[in-house]
């Protein structure tokens, strides 16, 4: 009973954790925090943040393939494969 009380209570924090809003500040500190953020070293940590995502993207491309590339149908073999199941029936 206290393993399934722990994991809810884990659970409740998470999805309240989620749904949270953004960062807020006072009116007084609002400036100098807006100001730190939209600094000019803004788009190079913007980029920073998102090249994991990109990373990630460009593993997934090349793990299912390029459905774009040229000459080639979405998976690599499955030509090849539809060709040899039609000659079998």
């Amino acid at each position: 009973m206290k393993r399934i009380a722990a994991r809810l209570r884990a659970t409740v924090i998470l999805a309240l954790g989620l749904m949270s809003t953004g960062a807020w500040a006072c009116e007084t500190c609002r400036p100098r925090v807006e100001a730190g953020i939209y600094n000019e070293h803004f788009v190079g940590r913007l980029a920073l943040t998102l090249m994991p995502l990109l990373v990630v993207l460009c593993l997934v491309a090349l793990i299912v393939g390029f459905p774009w590339g040229a000459g080639r149908q979405g998976v690599p073999g499955a030509s090849a494969r539809r060709h040899a199941s039609r000659e079998e029936s």
